[in-house]
């Protein structure tokens, strides 16, 4: 059964992964004939198709937003022990497709995903793509606030030296099933390294702009603790910038519109 319902102005539908990508193919392929009986008889059960042989005209628009699409964004949040992986399709309708699962498994140092939500949550706005971004992060005020750019007088810089990051990491690597908030407490760091670095929740987000051949790639990182947010920068050793509130949809804004001048810039050949 598909669910229905609204939050802050976007559509949302549940709908099983398998509808999704059936969808996908049919629009992508331009061909109904690349299912089968059974697969369109499943797409009419779950609403995605009206009958067999033809996609609902909603989900038809939809599949065909997100696939021609050129500024995609792969989004990936965790907060405690679940995971948020999204695809969203900006454009003149933005498209998010959300999948949810459980972290659980820690095998080589790294967490793995060990049960995922059977179905997705496919949210639509004609709007701002921030509207469907924000739900697919984690549900903290800090990471979820309405966008505004820090100003430079209040950003602070956190650093982690040479030696401190190489004492982390060589303990990590021996000790692959010591949590990390473990970890900081034997190892002597700064205080806000270690708040930094025992974060509650993460977002980070690779962009894809792609014209013809063309293509350009941006990414982002957040880090959550408590009610302080913190922006990753790049380079080794790590560093951070302590930012306030609404930098995370702040900086999302600033690269949705990058990219669609970037769209602009490779169309015309000047990039």
């Amino acid at each position: 059964m598909v669910m229905l319902w609204w939050w802050d102005g976007p559509g949302s539908i549940r709908t099983p992964a398998t509808a999704w990508k059936s969808a996908r193919l049919v629009v992508e392929r331009d061909d109904p004939g690349v299912l089968d009986a059974v697969e369109w008889n499943d797409l009419v059960r779950v609403g995605v198709a009206s009958e067999p042989g033809r996609l609902d005209a909603w989900w038809r628009g939809v599949a065909e937003a997100y696939s021609s699409s050129t500024n995609v964004f792969q989004v990936c949040s965790t907060y405690g022990e679940v995971a948020f992986d999204a695809v969203l399709a900006t454009g003149p309708l933005s498209v998010c497709v959300l999948q949810r699962s459980r972290m659980g498994e820690v095998r080589d140092g790294v967490r793995r995903r060990v049960a995922f939500d059977p179905d997705l949550e496919v949210a639509v706005t004609d709007g701002a793509a921030w509207d469907v971004l924000r739900r697919v992060l984690p549900p903290l005020k800090v990471m979820r606030a309405d966008p505004k750019t820090t100003a430079w007088r209040d950003i602070r810089p956190v650093k982690l030296d040479e030696q401190a990051h190489a004492e982390v990491a060589a303990y990590a690597r021996e000790h692959p099933d010591v949590p990390l908030r473990q970890v900081l407490h034997r190892i002597w760091l700064p205080a806000e390294v270690k708040q930094v670095l025992s974060s509650e929740a993460m977002t980070v987000w690779v962009q894809t702009v792609t014209v013809g051949e063309r293509v350009g790639v941006g990414m982002e990182c957040f880090l959550a603790s408590g009610e302080q947010l913190f922006r990753v920068g790049r380079g080794r050793p790590p560093s951070w910038q302590q930012v306030q509130p609404g930098d995370l949809g702040a900086a999302f804004r600033w690269a949705v519109t990058g990219g669609a001048g970037m769209i602009e810039r490779f169309q015309k050949g000047v990039v």
